[in-house]
């Protein structure tokens, strides 16, 4: 267990203690939280992060974002913080069962997680939905943009936070063009059930060849420039 971790999930669980919530239970010391700020707004805004262990920067990120409640009043928002509490607290992909939650979105998923997450999309119903992701291995910014309809606000996106992205490559079969992936094969993940429940969604992938500070920084610029500026 990384101790460092598991203190920012006691600081987010802290900083939320006067916000509504939804909570699901894992463990006697883990728990999964969907965050509901501002309750009586009408268009929402989904944001998530931590389905990934070992991609921790976003989860960090979601603590400043919470701490520093730039939040824009005209907007309902549900966070997130950390889909995979127990893989984050053990820098792990998977859950303690050993499933990979963002290959969890079948028919009929295995893992409380994605079970969670098919709860609260269907508890609000967002307009949107943003889940940030880090790629270990690479070396520059990308999006997987699920809706071409909205290849425009992702391109906004990427040029309001100036840092450097893939203009060609080819990332897991896929084709990054000028930071976005569209069109991309189907594999059973949170973003391909948004889809096809005809929800628009970014899936926002910080490189692990940056600075983990750099990385915290892109993504809390992430929260703030969806919620304010570019789902607009």
């Amino acid at each position: 267990m990384i101790k460092e971790r598991l203190n920012i999930l006691n600081k987010i669980d802290e900083l939320s203690k006067d916000i509504s919530k939804t909570e699901l239970i894992l463990d006697e010391t883990s728990k999964i939280l969907a965050l509901e700020i501002n309750p009586n707004q009408k268009e929402t805004i989904l944001m998530t992060a931590g389905c990934h262990g070992n991609e921790p920067a976003p989860v960090y990120a979601m603590g400043k974002f919470l701490e520093e409640k730039n939040f824009p009043k005209d907007k309902r928002i549900i966070l997130i913080p950390c889909i995979n509490p127990i893989g984050f607290v053990s820098d792990s992909e998977f859950t303690p069962e050993k499933i990979n939650v963002n290959r969890d979105f079948k028919e009929n998923s295995n893992s409380k997680e994605a079970n969670f997450l098919r709860k609260i999309v269907k508890k609000y119903n967002p307009e949107f939905v943003v889940n940030l992701h880090e790629d270990p291995d690479e070396t520059d910014f990308y999006i997987w943009v699920e809706d071409n309809a909205y290849k425009s606000k992702a391109e906004k996106l990427i040029a309001e936070l100036n840092v450097s992205y893939f203009k060609d490559k080819d990332i897991h079969g896929n084709q990054v063009k000028d930071g976005i992936i569209l069109d991309s094969k189907e594999h059973d993940s949170f973003e391909d059930y948004l889809i096809k429940n005809h929800i628009p969604t970014f899936c926002t992938e910080t490189p692990g060849e940056w600075s983990i500070e750099k990385r915290i920084k892109v993504n809390l610029d992430i929260l703030n420039k969806i919620v304010n500026e570019v789902s607009k």
